[in-house]
């Protein structure tokens, strides 16, 4: 092997180590902390050893840092944030560099962890899709005002405005018919098109599709209606660990 093919490997080898943390440092600008599981994900690692190595460099340059998160019932779970520095680097020279917090350990709720897990997975599957403009909800109130901000906002493949909630139980009739008017007075308002409610499987996705259809009056500014199909129908229910959900109507 000459000098010029040893200049080239480096040079493609940089520009390939560059790309995977470029995708890293995105994710997380928008997300604050994500988990190896959505890194293999985002990266498409068969090995999840290949991950803790990127990652373990990454922390080395001081790019993001680890933290151990303990669970109700005692377990601990990794999870990788971005530091001062990373954050920086989150964004190209020729950004705007938008508004973010770098991790901070202490705020997060080890509750909601597997819930904003799925949202991260679900979210790099949508992108390798075709989708685009994943915002997720807290980031929302930067742009838009709202009395129940969902969990992410996105444009799908036919370029309609997706509202996301990601559901792993469900709600009282009376808690529906609250979020339903919510969804109803955005959408009126041109803030999204639809609303996917994404669940572990299908079954979740039927029950909490039907406990939608038990909500048969609805209060908004203080005035009772009822609750008709068309009503129902911007409304939409899949299994988050299926593909119909990522191409619905293609």
């Amino acid at each position: 092997m000459n000098k010029s093919t040893l200049i080239h490997d480096v040079n493609e080898r940089n520009t390939k180590i560059y790309s995977k943390r470029k995708k890293i440092l995105h994710l997380l600008r928008d997300e604050g902390w994500t988990h190896v599981s959505v890194v293999q994900e985002l990266l498409g690692y068969k090995s999840v050893q290949a991950v803790y190595q990127t990652l373990n460099k990454m922390q080395r340059d001081n790019l993001v840092k680890r933290a151990e998160i303990k669970l109700v019932y005692g377990r601990a779970v990794t999870i990788w944030g971005l530091t001062e520095m990373g954050l920086h680097y989150a964004f190209e020279l020729d950004d705007v560099m938008e508004k973010r917090k770098v991790f901070e350990p202490s705020k997060i709720k080890p509750i909601m962890m597997q819930h904003k897990i799925d949202l991260q997975i679900s979210r790099v599957r949508a992108e390798k899709s075709g989708w685009t403009d994943w915002i997720p909800g807290e980031l929302l109130g930067m742009r838009i005002k709202c009395n129940k901000y969902p969990d992410a906002v996105a444009i799908n493949t036919n370029g309609k405005k997706i509202a996301i909630e990601l559901e792993r139980t469900i709600k009282s009739r009376k808690r529906y018919g609250e979020i339903l008017v919510s969804h109803l007075a955005q959408r009126k308002n041109g803030d999204w098109d639809e609303i996917y409610y994404l669940s572990p499987d299908n079954d979740l996705a039927r029950r909490i599709r039907r406990a939608f259809s038990f909500v048969k009056q609805a209060t908004y500014k203080g005035n009772k209606f009822l609750v008709t199909p068309e009503h129902l129908k911007p409304f939409h229910f899949f299994s988050f660990n299926e593909n119909d959900w990522l191409s619905k109507g293609k």
